[in-house]
């Protein structure tokens, strides 16, 4: 039978939370150190962009984060109201009887 030198099983080190809430805001404990605000938030960014795999995936995220930044989001609504389609006859859908 074969020895295999005793193992202590993994270690695991906590850095710390971090919680983005909202634009422009976030909560972070890293270390010990507590902070929230847009410092937090450029700090969380700063650690999600580290842990990135490769450089494009950085890139690509870094354009995205700067064009959120600069360009507000086209936000369009379409207002209908309701009809009722039940009664209606088939080439009258959608029309008001006037």
């Amino acid at each position: 039978m074969v020895k295999w030198p005793s193992s202590k099983g993994p270690r695991y080190f906590n850095f710390g939370a971090l919680v983005s809430v909202g634009e422009h805001f976030a909560a972070v404990e890293l270390l010990g150190v507590r902070l929230s605000g847009f410092v937090a938030w450029l700090v969380w960014r700063t650690l999600y962009l580290m842990k990135l795999v490769g450089f494009s995936n950085k890139v690509r995220v870094v354009l995205d984060w700067t064009l959120d930044l600069l360009i507000e989001r086209s936000i369009s609504q379409i207002a209908a109201g309701r009809h009722d389609v039940t009664n209606a006859p088939a080439g009258d859908v959608g029309q008001s009887a006037a």
